[in-house]
């Protein structure tokens, strides 16, 4: 069974709330409230043991390619040159990593990025 935790990205802020603070409070306050951007862990880990949220973004390493973490219609998936691919955890077995997400590092989903 997937562990089911969230994070919110603080955009007045420019910082992240982590799953200590967003689980103290009601996960409404934060869906409601336009300062805040809630994104859910996917259950998976990158490479290096780095949990993967939606809106992350990660490589892999083994083909150099790069990809954004979004949730579509029931489920998590991956964005690539804009396709929609499925994410599981043949993605992330042992050379995925991730290497910033859509709030902090958008520059990295440029094309010649």
């Amino acid at each position: 069974m997937r562990e089911i935790k969230f994070r919110a990205w603080d955009k007045d802020l420019k910082k992240w709330l982590g799953w200590e603070t967003v689980s103290q409070c009601a996960i409404g306050e934060f869906v409601d409230d336009v300062r805040f951007e809630l994104v859910q862990y996917t259950g998976l880990k990158d490479k290096n043991g780095v949990e993967i949220y939606g809106g992350d973004i990660f490589r892999d390493n083994s083909i150099n390619q790069i990809y954004k973490v979004i949730w579509f219609k029931e489920g998590f998936r991956v964005e690539v040159d804009g396709m929609i691919l499925s994410f599981d955890e043949t993605l992330t077995d042992g050379k995925c990593e991730v290497i910033g997400n859509v709030w902090e590092n958008p520059e990295l989903l440029e094309r010649d990025a």
